[in-house]
């Protein structure tokens, strides 16, 4: 702990240490923000390179390519990460409500739980 305090292992151990306190108690709630943060940057880097492609003309010429591309992009962020969220409350629901509702039908295993959470 000395070494990562004393700041010979990170430059800005405050920060770092900060930033990981964050990560351990509020993880779920950041998560969506960096998926959407992340959707963003390569919305912007890469994906106004495709859409500039894709429209026969370069980046230069239409600076709001990059803006589109990069609002399209966290929009996926977004949608990707509210899916993935429903996708694993329905497989763990499945299987937990399975374990406890034996008589229940299968499909009403995943309603229900996903009710749940």
């Amino acid at each position: 702990m000395n070494l990562i305090l004393e700041s010979q292992i990170f430059t800005l151990p405050y920060i770092s240490f900060i930033a990981g306190l964050l990560f351990c108690f509020l993880g779920r709630k950041m998560l969506g923000v960096i998926v959407i943060l992340f959707g963003f940057i390569i919305g912007y880097t890469w994906g106004a390179v495709l859409l500039a492609d894709i429209m026969g003309t370069n980046i230069a010429s239409n600076p709001w390519i990059q803006w589109a591309a990069s609002i399209t992009g966290a929009a996926l962020g977004l949608v990707a990460w509210k899916f993935s969220m429903f996708l694993i409350g329905t497989v763990i629901g499945l299987f937990i409500a399975r374990g406890l509702l034996h008589s229940v039908p299968g499909i009403a295993h995943a309603v229900i739980f996903q009710r749940v959470f």
